[in-house]
This record gives structure tokens, C-alpha cells and sequence, in this order.
């Protein structure tokens, strides 16, 4: 065990580097240098029209957060979710948004002409690369899962909105990218959550207006409107103090199963091989993900005590809250792994709020 700690005490780097996807969507897009924004700096550049929305595959109202911080006068006509969880959450924050219960047996026709706007993560269960180790592989828009994408279509072909909004993963086929895109009849725009928290969490969003990407370096414009500190975008800065997540380490079987442990027919360690820990020496951390309700993915090496050893422990659910965007709390009232679940499924709310602030 002393060999494995002082192989987590020498420095550990990570690839942190972006993608970049070009976005060739039907309108013409500014150029970065082109676009003219009001100085807005110290406060949310609020918006007073009364929008109109529905919630598809709602979660925990990730897309309603980011809504109505631009949109405070924004009215949400109904939301569709199941999870019981999920719903919980909702609907202690949201207690007035009626409830459409399960997307396939909504008749959104009773909606046309009322919606200014339809959004919805539609489940990437099916679609995302975390797919892959699954024994069934992934099956991509026929899966049980991400065919539920059929059903946001359906909405906008019943209720037709003036825009919509929709978000999955970016680690998806091609080929499901593109049919997807071939539907809706835009590309996707790719943002990383990176960019307005400390989370490393990429995604693409369809949009039938223009959103476009960060746009400078520094993201400075977009951190003065929404109030987001250079401090806040840094891994460590969100951890809570040491003393309050002590009883969150992990068991000494869990650390030899992901550290010591070899995956069968490698020669490497699942910490080697599948490079799936955050370290609070990084910058960021990596996806938050539903995967989290599982100890052997959530595995932070919090090195912040100044010791000879880091702790190994899971991340504490305020801190996953902070990571995605929520206030603290937010998802209190569930258990610990009905949190983690819950928060990795949701969008990251400051991504929402970026989109909005460029909503026509």
C-alpha cells in the first residue's frame, strides 16, 4: 500500500486539451471578432419577455435553472420526467410546473401555437461511449434508451415551437450524429463545461438559432455577465474543507480493486488503463456522469491536506452540485448515490445560460 501511495504522490498529468468541432449550420455564423456585446459586467443580463417553454427528459431542471436566469418571467407549460428521483428534485424547486408524466404518452398537440421554445436532453444511455463496456454494446438511436430522441421529434412535429433546444453527448457515433443533425436539420455546436465551471464535460447541442462558441480565450465576457470567478473555475477552489469530507474515503479494498488490481490480459492497474480518476491537483475535474452513483468512478485523490499520503475518497454531492452548476443542495432530500445519479444526468446549468443569453 506504501508503494501505491507514493505512486499517487508523484505529479500526475492529464490531457486537457479541447476538441474542436467546426459548425457548419444552414445560417451564416458571425465570426468570434464580429460580435458586439454590451458591457454587462457584475450582473446577469436579464431578459423581461414572458418565453414559453416545455421541459422534455427534465432530470432535475438543469435547462429550467439556465432558463430563468436569463429569462426570469419565463413560463414553463409542462415538463416530462420519470425517474422518481429526478421528479423529486423537480418538483420541490419547481412545485408549480405541471407534470406531463411519460414522454411517449403525451398528446403535444394541446400545445400548438402556445410554445415559444421546446429543450430536452433526450437519454444518451444507448449513444455515449461509456457504452462500450457495456455487454450489449452500444445501439445508438434503436437502443431501449436513446430511441425515447424519436419522441422530442414527434413533440416539435405536434406542438411546433418557434425554436428548439436539444443536448446529448458528444462522444457519440458519427453516424448517429449525423442522423441526427439530418432530422433536425442543423448541426450541433460542441461546448465544454470546462469553460464555466471546473468540470471537463463536453456536449453537443442542436439549435434551430445560432449559438456560438466561447468567444475569446478567457471566456471573460460571458464570466463577467454571469458572475463566474476565474477562482470558481478550478477544481480545488470548489472542494469542501478536509474535515468535512473524511467519512467520504474510500474502503481499503475499493483503492486496491481501482489502484493496485490489474485489469486481466493489460499488465495495467483500472487506474492505468481506464484513466477514470480526478485529482485535485488538476485544474478540472473529469465528466461528471451518472456514472458516479458507482464507487470505482468516483474516486477523487485529494491531495490538499499537505501530508506525505493524499486521501482517497468519493466526491461529496455539494461538490458534484457545484460542478454541474447547481446551488448547494440542490438534490438534498435523496440518498448519496441517488444524488450522484441524479446530478450526472443533469445538464450543466451555466452551459444552458450561455445559450439562452443568445436566444432571438
Amino acid at each position: 500500500m506504501e508503494d501505491l501511495f507514493a505512486f499517487l504522490s508523484r505529479e500526475q498529468k492529464e490531457d486537457q486539451s479541447d476538441g474542436v468541432y467546426v459548425n457548419e449550420n444552414d445560417w451564416d455564423r458571425q465570426s468570434n471578432a464580429s460580435l458586439e456585446f454590451p458591457d454587462m459586467a457584475g450582473k446577469i443580463p436579464t431578459r423581461e419577455e414572458k418565453l414559453t417553454y416545455l421541459s422534455l427528459f427534465s432530470g432535475i431542471g438543469g435547462f429550467e435553472c439556465g432558463i430563468q436566469e436569463v429569462f426570469p418571467n419565463a413560463t414553463c407549460l409542462g415538463f416530462s420526467e420519470i425517474d422518481p428521483h429526478a421528479c423529486a428534485v423537480y418538483e420541490k424547486h419547481f412545485p408549480t410546473h405541471m407534470s406531463l408524466g411519460d414522454i411517449t404518452k403525451v398528446d403535444f398537440k394541446q400545445f400548438r401555437g402556445k410554445v415559444d421554445l421546446v429543450v430536452g436532453g433526450s437519454p444518451c444511455t444507448d449513444l455515449s461511449s461509456a457504452r462500450t463496456a457495456a455487454k450489449d454494446k452500444r445501439k445508438g438511436l434503436e437502443g431501449n434508451h436513446s430511441r425515447l430522441f424519436w419522441e422530442f421529434v414527434r413533440c416539435l412535429q405536434e406542438c411546433k415551437p418557434k425554436h428548439f433546444i436539444l443536448e446529448n453527448v458528444n462522444s457519440m457515433k458519427t453516424q448517429d450524429k449525423d442522423a441526427i443533425s439530418k432530422v433536425m436539420k442543423v448541426s450541433p455546436v460542441m461546448l465544454n463545461s470546462r469553460n464555466v465551471t471546473a468540470q471537463n464535460r463536453r456536449r453537443l447541442f442542436w439549435a434551430n438559432f445560432p449559438i456560438t462558441e466561447f468567444e475569446d480565450p478567457d471566456h471573460t465576457y460571458f464570466r463577467k455577465q454571469m458572475c463566474i470567478q476565474d477562482a470558481d473555475l478550478v477544481l480545488s477552489n470548489i472542494l469542501l474543507p478536509i474535515e468535512d469530507v473524511e467519512e467520504l474515503q474510500h474502503t481499503a479494498k475499493l483503492v486496491d480493486y481501482v489502484f493496485t488490481q490489474e485489469v486481466k490480459n493489460t499488465g495495467k492497474t483500472r487506474y492505468e488503463k481506464y484513466r477514470m480518476c480526478n485529482d485535485s491537483d488538476d485544474e478540472k475535474s473529469k465528466c461528471v456522469g451518472a456514472f458516479m452513483s458507482s464507487n470505482c468512478y468516483n474516486v477523487l485523490i485529494d491531495r490538499r491536506d499537505n501530508s506525505k499520503f493524499p486521501i482517497i475518497r468519493k466526491f461529496s454531492p455539494i461538490e458534484l452540485e457545484r460542478l454541474q452548476g447547481f446551488p448547494d443542495n440542490w438534490t438534498s432530500g435523496l440518498s448519496y448515490r441517488q444524488r450522484c445519479h441524479a446530478i450526472g444526468n443533469a445538464v450543466t446549468v451555466p452551459i444552458i445560460a450561455f445559450i439562452m443569453l443568445q436566444y432571438p
